[in-house]
């Protein structure tokens, strides 16, 4: 999950933030968070659970955000701890995440 400057969001443009950047098997981006307002001097936490969702706890604001495929496209979806987030996603697991 590379660190890059905001383009796409006003308030964070120029701001280096953590863009969730999916790849397929042969390296190929399919998608990239290019709206993403988490900035990237903070820590997140990520990884992928066993549906091939990735999920990323916010430490700023203790956000929690899941990306799945549906019809071959990923979409972002804003979620809590009840939705399934992974344990060893989230702070104090003993696993970190860069």
């Amino acid at each position: 999950m590379p660190v890059e400057p905001q383009t796409s969001n006003p308030v964070y443009k120029g701001t280096s933030v953590w863009k969730v950047t999916i790849s397929d098997t042969n390296g190929r981006v399919v998608y990239k968070d290019d709206a993403s307002e988490m900035v990237g001097s903070l820590r997140v936490y990520w990884g992928w659970d066993d549906q091939d969702r990735v999920w990323v706890y916010n430490s700023d604001d203790g956000s929690i955000w899941r990306w799945e495929v549906t019809g071959g496209e990923w979409r972002k979806i804003q979620s809590s701890r009840a939705d399934g987030i992974p344990p060893h996603v989230l702070p104090g697991s003993g696993k970190r995440e860069p």
